[in-house]
């Protein structure tokens, strides 16, 4: 929130991270740890409207959400803010720590285990914990996205 000033003081605001194998942030915290430092800042109560994980694989990601659901007062605080929570995996090998874009000119390989019905599965364990918002990201297809689409409308 402070390092966004000429974003219009009224506007909602979304905030994103990439997460580790172990569910932390690629920066080393704990997601429950990012997101209290978050809420500190000032107006973040007011204007943060959701927080995400993207880019990340989705077994990262579901390891991520284990560890904030866990965290029963911060999930209170969170839906007292209704600050929801999104998730957006991607279908790549996963990155390694030294990973670094610009020594890369090769787009990273794909899971082809990671099948729309795959995806579908970690999407629905994100929804039973409470996840608002699902998506997909590098190598999640339009396909993945309209069997998401059709597996939860089937649900309704």
């Amino acid at each position: 929130f402070q390092s966004i000033p000429s974003v219009n003081k009224d506007k909602p605001v979304w905030v994103s991270w990439t997460v580790q194998s172990d569910g932390c942030l690629r920066s080393g915290e704990p997601p429950t740890e990012a997101i209290r430092s978050l809420l500190k800042l000032d107006g973040a109560e007011q204007r943060l409207k959701m927080i995400s994980f993207n880019c990340s694989e989705p077994e990262s990601i579901t390891l991520t959400l284990k560890t904030i659901y866990g965290d029963q007062g911060l999930t209170s605080q969170l839906q007292r803010l209704n600050i929801r929570l999104g998730a957006y995996a991607n279908r790549l090998v996963p990155v390694q720590k030294d990973f670094e874009m610009k020594a890369n000119e090769s787009a990273a390989p794909t899971r082809a285990e990671i099948t729309e019905q795959v995806y579908t599965n970690f999407a629905t364990e994100w929804v039973k914990m409470g996840v608002h918002y699902i998506g997909g990201c590098c190598g999640i297809t339009p396909s993945h996205i309209e069997h998401l689409a059709q597996s939860f409308v089937k649900r309704e």
